[in-house]
């Protein structure tokens, strides 16, 4: 069966302080703040281009954040926790694509920002299927005229958008050619469950993060939210009272740990400074040059 993915960072749309995630059962007031465990919810930030929401990013350390490669960013992008403070993307450094994946890593260069951060290490062992994984992204959260009991959910628009966290189990995991990218991908599927967390990926969730515990109570950061297979809601697995079921929506992570010494690699190095277009002209024009009188020498 063909299935249709949607990007989670696509649409252009006003930004205002509020609601990300959809989590079933409760409405856009939950899990809204930390909970008691260690998450590392603070690492997840909103990605703004021109003041509208463009998708969602991890802090790594050293100044470094991920986020999904198909998240627009330019020198008029920044990033905010609170949707109060931005900080703005050092357009001085260029942005590094992980591999063919559907991940990008960028620098911002504040002082004061990298030193109120914690860095998350990227869990370098992939997982089996049915661990449990908390995610949190910054993308819309449920529609106001939407109620708790409704499923599917529709989504709200940006006025609903902030960083929210929830739990999932891992569905599946491989290798596929999602959008235009080739990666090792984990998916969940959305259920419904009463737990107050079962949550679900909405638009502008792209670049949020899947958080992974240890049994030694460590976290890690395992995967990238990149995709889901549906658009405009969110649908939860459940049998239905006239013995009918709904089919629970997945959603599409790309699996870390098969980057992982690639994304350590682009931390631990100063952020690479794009060359000067001059410059390339001046090279380019050597170059053609060299390659002329040569041909000359030749004749």
């Amino acid at each position: 069966m063909k299935k249709i993915f949607l990007l989670l960072a696509i649409l252009v749309c006003s930004v205002s302080a509020a609601r990300a995630l959809v989590v079933y059962g409760e409405d856009n007031s939950a899990n809204t703040s930390a909970p008691s465990n260690g998450l590392p919810f603070d690492n997840v930030a909103g990605v703004y281009t021109y003041g509208y929401l463009m998708g969602s990013c991890v802090y790594l350390g050293n100044g470094y954040f991920i986020t999904a490669n198909h998240v627009p960013l330019d020198a008029n992008s920044s990033i905010t926790f609170d949707s109060e403070t931005y900080y703005s993307i050092s357009s001085a450094y260029a942005p590094t694509q992980v591999g063919d994946a559907d991940l990008k890593i960028f620098y911002i260069a504040d002082q004061s920002l990298q030193e109120s951060l914690t860095a998350v290490d990227v869990y370098e062992t992939s997982f089996t299927t049915q661990v449990q994984v908390y995610v949190a992204g910054s993308g819309v959260g449920r529609s106001p005229s939407s109620s708790t009991e409704d499923n599917p959910v529709s989504w709200g628009d940006s006025q609903t958008a902030t960083v929210r966290w929830g739990t999932n189990n891992i569905h599946s995991k491989g290798s596929n050619t999602i959008n235009g990218y080739t990666y090792n991908y984990y998916s969940t599927q959305l259920n419904a469950v009463s737990n107050g967390t079962e949550a679900g990926l909405t638009l502008y969730d792209s670049g949020g993060a899947m958080f992974y515990k240890t049994i030694f109570g460590d976290w890690y950061l395992a995967g990238i939210a990149t995709a889901v297979s549906t658009s405009g809601s969110s649908a939860f697995a459940e049998t239905v009272a006239d013995g009918g079921s709904i089919i629970g929506d997945f959603n599409y992570f790309v699996d870390l740990s098969y980057y992982a010494d690639e994304i350590k690699d682009v931390i631990s190095r100063p952020p690479t400074v794009p060359e000067p277009m001059c410059v390339s002209i001046i090279s380019a024009l050597a170059a053609v040059a060299f390659a002329f009188k040569r041909a000359s020498r030749s004749r």
